[in-house]
């Protein structure tokens, strides 16, 4: 994301940007590309006090945002008009952004993960608590399941409270949790300091007492000043916010059922996942307390969930099976005839990756390869790399920065070789290993074939053979050191068929 910022007047665009090194002496990088250029004429098009966003800018950001559309306008070094957007004010809640009219896919493949939180909602009914924890790769759907679980848990007598987790917020301490009491609160026309004191003491005060000694707590972790925690050590701070937060909860629980919702939490702070586990350790609320998170986090080790025994439940979002995926793409495109080109092409491309596939389909149809005529769908062209949205190129990119430095070396010489290439130009190291795949020690046998880039995914490959006619008869060296490899980098596995690895 590139923004271009004037006096009082600031526009936002998203886009792909070349930067060189940081200046040696202020550090500020040097950015140029079309994004830049486009922000700058989107700056020029603001009135003061106001943010202009580009059309991918409003895309991404439209279900955290409300948007005014400004009427398009034709800018220098742009043979098309531009459409602008103006920020108004951000959602009470974000949500799910369908941005095609009608292309709304049903929930696909989750029956079982839905069964799994509606036992914990009859738990609830009987008076006991759950902690569930929903964990999946990027794009498998966890705040999907969670806003179909939502939607038929929240009535008139029931309570839903959500805090979220941002990869921008990392560094501030309690955030999940600050953020959940934050909208709980729901301090929308709150002005001043003062205001938003005397918010938190009726709130609370109206929970737990007029002079609950957790008024000043809360008071402190949403960043007020209260001479009551002044001078306090980190120890008896966090191990009062601990119990301040524990009760609240708790006093929230007992007006009517409540689910507690914390999303995202692998970008969570340090202090606030050891509170947040400090707390859950004697969970006891007639709650249940709803978290999302990636496989590569852990919120308890297998000690702790083993102590909470019944109480807590992992519920683990695989990809969608090909039927399932194909059940997705009629769903969404809303027929059930699709072209056989047009699957095969998702599948290929999406692996079972629910937001990729609802991207793909959109970016398909947006670049009018994907088109409605005479009452069916048809592919009218040949998928291009720049079909891949924006959005997907993101996550994807993200990807290699979950790596070690040597998967990364791995990926980056992978991408010099090709999409496809020879095991053989691989070169072993000096103690007979060599580095194939995508961070991976590989079993690659004796028959002669190449690794493929199988998706859109940079850490998917495929084993493809040659046919038997090329079969080598005398392994070399470095085949001979291939064949004893079979030990793979934590986080991948190897399906034996086909010899496929995959994260």
């Amino acid at each position: 994301m590139t923004v271009a910022i004037q006096s009082k007047v600031s526009a936002i665009n998203t886009g792909l940007v070349v930067t060189a090194n940081p200046h040696p002496k202020d550090g500020a990088y040097q950015l140029s590309g079309d994004a830049v250029n486009l922000a700058s004429r989107l700056s020029d098009m603001a009135e003061p006090g106001t943010i202009i966003v580009g059309s991918e800018t409003y895309r991404q950001a439209s279900g955290i945002f409300d948007f005014a559309v400004r009427p398009p306008q034709k800018v220098k070094g742009k043979t098309d008009v531009i459409q602008a957007y103006a920020v108004v004010r951000a959602k009470d809640r974000s949500v799910t952004v369908r941005r095609k009219t009608g292309l709304q896919s049903r929930l696909v493949g989750r029956r079982l993960e839905l069964s799994q939180l509606r036992e914990a909602t009859t738990r609830l009914k009987q008076g006991y608590g759950s902690i569930c924890a929903i964990i999946g790769e990027a794009g498998t759907g966890k705040s999907r399941l969670i806003d179909e679980f939502e939607t038929k848990f929240t009535t008139e007598d029931r309570n839903w409270v959500t805090g979220f987790a941002y990869a921008h917020t990392q560094q501030i301490p309690y955030y999940p949790l600050l953020d959940l009491v934050r909208r709980w609160l729901n301090p929308e026309e709150i002005a001043t300091s003062e205001d938003l004191k005397a918010l938190i003491a009726d709130r609370v005060g109206t929970k737990l007492g007029p002079d609950a000694e957790e008024i000043p707590i809360i008071q402190g972790l949403l960043g007020l000043e209260v001479f009551e925690t002044e001078g306090m050590s980190p120890e008896i701070w966090q191990k009062r916010l601990t119990a301040a937060i524990t009760r609240l909860m708790s006093a929230i629980a007992a007006e009517k059922p409540t689910v507690f919702c914390l999303e995202d939490l692998h970008w969570a702070d340090t202090a606030g996942l050891d509170l947040l586990r400090a707390m859950l350790a004697e969970f006891g609320s007639p709650s249940i307390l709803l978290c999302t998170y990636r496989p590569q986090f852990s919120l308890f080790t297998s000690d702790q969930s083993e102590a909470l025994g019944a109480v807590y439940r992992e519920i683990r979002l695989s990809e969608l099976s090909p039927c399932e995926a194909t059940d997705m793409m009629e769903s969404l495109l809303d027929s059930g005839l699709l072209p056989l080109d047009l699957i095969r092409l998702i599948r290929d491309r999406t692996e079972g990756n629910p937001f990729y596939l609802e991207e793909m389909v959109n970016a398909l149809i947006d670049a009018g390869a994907l088109i409605y005529n005479q009452d069916q769908w048809q592919l009218k062209r040949a998928f291009l790399e720049t079909d891949v949205p924006s959005t997907i190129h993101g996550v994807i990119a993200s990807r290699p920065d979950q790596l070690s430095l040597k998967a990364k070396r791995v990926l980056q010489e992978a991408s010099v070789a090709g999409r496809a290439f020879l095991y053989d130009i691989l070169k072993p190291t000096p103690h007979g290993r060599a580095c194939t795949g995508p961070g991976a020690d590989v079993r690659c046998g004796t028959g002669i074939g190449s690794w493929r880039l199988t998706s859109v995914c940079p850490e998917r490959w495929q084993w493809v053979k040659r046919p038997a006619t090329t079969r080598i008869r005398r392994r070399t060296p470095t085949q001979k050191a291939l064949s004893y490899l079979s030990k793979a980098t934590p986080g991948y596995t190897c399906s034996t068929p086909g010899r496929s690895w995959k994260n």
